[in-house]
């Protein structure tokens, strides 16, 4: 086992999985964030539909108004529902990544002939 603390492909391996933690840690916080935000702004599109709704019959410009405030905030949040999912699938492939290179580093070690 001494042998495999002192192996540079070992501490390369490792150093390029320890990068990947850090880029997919940032991928699932921006997702995360993202998803937070499609929540909010559905819920703030469904709002602005309601009031529109409500002033259908008596303001024509404000019931135009909250029409497209309502599209705009609905579009934003089906796109950064879009975002948060390209993230993650970023994310995923990024795991799979390290998780290969983890199997073959297993293999190799499995393999490898005992001292």
């Amino acid at each position: 086992m001494e042998r495999w603390r002192n192996d540079g492909e070992l501490n390369a391996i490792r150093l390029r999985q320890m990068g990947r933690l850090r880029t997919r840690a940032g991928y699932l916080m921006r997702a995360q964030t993202c998803f937070y935000l499609a929540l909010g702004l559905f819920v703030l599109a469904a709002l602005v539909s309601v009031v529109g709704a409500a002033l259908g019959a008596g303001h024509p410009l404000g019931y135009r108004a909250a029409a497209i405030g309502g599209l705009a905030v609905g579009g934003t949040a089906a796109g950064s529902l879009f975002y948060g999912c390209t993230l993650l699938v970023r994310e995923t492939r990024l795991a799979l990544q390290s998780l290969s290179e983890e199997t073959a580093l297993l293999e190799a070690r499995v393999r490898a002939p005992r001292p």
